[in-house]
């Protein structure tokens, strides 16, 4: 039987309301992605020769103990946001809309493996489960960023990033894309029970090694919208640019003419 503990984390204060929004935004760069973590955790227990735990349970990282709880980190992954706007445009504002999704899948709690008396009697522990997506850096091609280290389950997050950074205007206003960057977080804690009855219906001076194995998944959809966007104007033809197209028609005319 699978003894998992599902644990979702909501932070309230990362849900944004939409309505607050500059009316007339206009989208200016979007973005979507979505990154799976999979990881199997190793939790070790040790009995005494009565079949009671002898000192604290501890999850492992090869020989080295982690303790209980611990928390696994992703990999940096990173989402790159198209910019929209044609080259040369002008903003004086830029709001960052960060949607994220997390899902934490637990999979099958097994022992791996065990050295000592009686290993058939066992019980698997149970496992509680924490999971968030940390937003780390937002950043554009030319170098401006901005460090946000922003922690949030699912929800809405915003960010002014004119405010964040000035020089991003210049970047946006050039056409050069966004990247945001961002890992994963698995908090594990476990509890192991000893099986009931006398020590003969215990597992005895052993070393019982557990695998928790977890698949954390982020989706994360980004939109940079303004509500100040002025596109960058088609120059209208000179003066003298439409005087020499003239002369050009006329000659080519002329010329038509005299062969004729």
């Amino acid at each position: 039987m699978l003894s998992y503990t599902l644990k979702w984390m909501f932070a309230p204060a990362l849900v944004i309301a939409l309505a607050s929004l500059p009316l007339g935004a206009t989208p200016i760069a979007v973005g979507s992605a979505s990154e799976t973590f999979d990881y199997t955790a190793v939790f070790q227990v040790v009995t005494n020769p009565g079949g009671q735990i002898s000192g604290t349970p501890t999850f492992l990282d090869g020989t080295t103990a982690l303790g209980n709880p611990v928390t696994f980190t992703s990999p940096e992954y990173t989402l790159t946001l198209s910019n929209l706007l044609t080259p040369g445009s002008t903003i004086t504002d830029a709001t960052l809309l960060l949607q994220i999704d997390t899902l934490l899948t637990p999979g099958t709690i097994a022992l791996a493996s065990c050295q000592g008396t009686g290993c058939e009697n066992y019980t698997l522990p149970l496992v509680q489960s924490d999971m968030f997506a940390t937003v780390i850096t937002v950043a554009s091609t030319s170098g401006t960023t901005y460090t946000w280290n922003y922690p949030a389950s699912s929800g809405w997050a915003s960010l002014n990033l004119l405010t964040a950074n000035p020089d991003f205007a210049a970047d946006l206003a050039a056409g050069r894309d966004l990247t945001i960057s961002w890992t994963q977080t698995v908090t594990l804690s476990a509890q192991y029970t000893v099986p009931d009855g006398g020590a003969n219906d215990r597992c005895r001076n052993c070393t019982l090694l557990f695998n928790i194995p977890f698949t954390a998944q982020t989706n994360l959809s980004a939109t940079v919208e303004s509500a100040s966007v002025e596109p960058n104007p088609i120059p209208e033809p000179s003066t003298g640019l439409l005087l020499g197209l003239g002369i050009i028609v006329t000659a080519a005319t002329l010329r038509r003419k005299i062969a004729r």
